[in-house]
């Protein structure tokens, strides 16, 4: 917040590993001033220790727009969270 002070919103994109998993806990301690979107790429149902455990955090929080990204078209409905400005 130090270094973006401006920033509004936040996208948080999520890969199956490890460190997916520590994306996920960085979107949920995310202040609720900001939009957060965090996209997972990959099934949620595939993610196995501390991941799946972010994930299942991550879900329990609420925080901001949670979504599975299975496809490339998955991917664009969110364009508008991956734009730079």
């Amino acid at each position: 917040m130090e270094q973006f002070p401006r920033a509004r919103r936040v996208t948080v994109l999520c890969g199956k590993g490890n460190n997916g998993g520590d994306g996920m806990m960085t979107a949920r301690l995310l202040p609720p001033r900001l939009e957060v979107t965090t996209l997972l790429l990959g099934e949620p149902d595939t993610l196995a220790g501390d991941a799946a455990q972010a994930w299942r955090e991550l879900a329990d929080a609420g925080q901001g727009t949670i979504a599975v990204v299975k496809t490339a078209e998955d991917l664009a409905r969110y364009g508008a969270a991956l734009r730079l400005i």
